[in-house]
């Protein structure tokens, strides 16, 4: 990690948030005269399961991956966190270690604002609190509706609807079909979706034997949506 010196208006970013929109602006301007803002190159990590942070903090660019990861090393992908996303409101809450990785995947600037200023602010604008509840509460009913498909779906079940909201985020429109304008390695997928590599493999296998999603160059580029989609409905397993 490495401080950066790029030139950012942090302000503007505070103030766009979704946390802190409501806020004054005399608020933004406390957080931001507190923020730092931090380089970070790829795979190295904001925090680590296990580890006591005491800020939040906002991706400015790059890519941040959230994950869970086991006592055997094992991982999943939780979700993939671009610009403007905040992260680790929970230190408002309490000191417990974190229960999750927030590892770069994209050299990335991340802004820093420390959890005593922010509460200091919402000891004032209460307000505050009801928009970082309402934004967790979202993000909470996505995580159970994820865990609720890694556990009673079948793998290729998982894999076309991680694979589907990939392509709604990532998704580049061609002649004749979609571009994932995301760079994954069947690994990746793997840590997307609960399965093994080889499992992980077989599919694609058959998927590109459909026509439905093939490689172009280092791209998977889906020529049948309609294909992929149907690979949800379960009445057809």
């Amino acid at each position: 990690m490495t401080e950066t010196t790029d030139a950012v208006d942090i302000k503007a970013i505070i103030a766009r948030a979704a946390w802190f929109e409501q806020l004054p602006e005399e608020c933004h301007q406390i957080l931001a005269e507190a923020a730092d803002l931090r380089a970070y190159s790829n795979n190295s990590f904001v925090f680590r399961t296990g580890e006591k942070t005491s800020d939040i903090y906002c991706i400015v660019d790059g890519l941040v991956r959230i994950s869970l990861t086991s006592a055997l090393g094992q991982e999943f992908t939780i979700i993939d966190l671009e610009a403007d996303a905040w992260l680790n409101e929970v230190v408002l809450v309490n000191d417990d270690p974190r229960v999750l990785d927030a590892q770069v995947k994209r050299d990335a600037q991340v802004l820093v604002v420390p959890r005593s200023v922010v509460k200091k602010i919402g000891d004032t604008h209460p307000e505050m609190y009801h928009s970082i509840f309402k934004d967790y509460a979202n993000r909470t009913r996505r995580l159970y509706e994820l865990l609720g498909g890694m556990l009673f779906y079948p793998l290729r079940v998982r894999l076309a609807g991680r694979f589907l909201e990939l392509i709604k985020e990532h998704g580049e429109e061609a002649d004749g079909g979609i571009y994932l304008n995301a760079k994954l390695s069947q690994n990746d997928f793997a840590r997307y979706s609960l399965g093994s590599r080889q499992r992980i493999n077989k599919i694609f296998r058959e998927w590109n034997e459909q026509g439905s999603v093939v490689m172009r160059g280092e791209r998977y580029f889906v020529q049948d949506l309609e294909a992929l989609q149907h690979e949800l409905d379960l009445s057809s397993l």
